[in-house]
């Protein structure tokens, strides 16, 4: 009886974690998306990874100095810094263009610079009640994750984790086409940002 029960276990622990990982959605010009399904919400997790030949400073500095978004993030139509604390860390706003039949998206995003060997992290978290939600958008309700930014001989090494789910009313055939669409346009737009 003591097997079974180390055999169910076994089983319950090796198929959740298989249920918990990254799957390859995209791979094209060297940029990888992953993304992970999860019964907590609507929209997959996201993650992209991808070097990028450019000074390791200016990769930092695209990412981490938000007013650069509208070059480069799909749909970013404004950013907003609402408060700086340091050369470290910031709250901002961000009003996102959606496709029909969506409404447009915005968000309010804390981000924080810690350093890693080799490199910097930016945590992100949400800060949806930092200012009063704006009639013309829906709130994204939920986004939180980071980016990894490190020195490496092949370039820099830039990799984004996040989930989110857009909040409102969205189809699900959008909701699952942009857990690997925006990440994927994200970097390449990095990418032609620093070039």
């Amino acid at each position: 009886m003591k097997r079974l029960g180390t055999l169910l276990i076994m089983l319950f622990v090796l198929f959740g974690l298989q249920a918990q990982s990254w799957e390859l959605s995209k791979d094209k010009n060297g940029i990888k998306v992953y993304v992970k399904k999860t019964e907590e919400y609507r929209m997959p997790a996201s993650k992209v990874t991808a070097f990028i030949d450019a000074p390791f400073e200016d990769v930092v500095e695209a990412i981490f100095e938000v007013k650069n978004y509208t070059a480069y993030v799909p749909d970013c139509a404004k950013i907003e810094v609402l408060k700086r604390t340091g050369s470290n860390e910031l709250i901002y706003y961000g009003l996102f263009d959606s496709p029909w039949p969506a409404a447009d998206r915005d968000l309010v995003i804390q981000l924080k610079k810690i350093p890693i060997p080799n490199g910097v992290k930016i945590d992100m978290t949400n800060k949806s009640n930092f200012i009063e939600v704006k009639e013309s958008a829906t709130r994204i309700p939920i986004y939180f994750g980071f980016w990894e930014i490190v020195k490496s001989t092949q370039g820099v090494k830039v990799t984004l984790e996040y989930q989110t789910d857009p909040g409102g009313s969205v189809p699900d055939w959008m909701i699952q086409g942009a857990a690997t669409k925006t990440p994927f346009n994200m970097i390449e737009g990095l990418r032609e940002f620093l070039n």
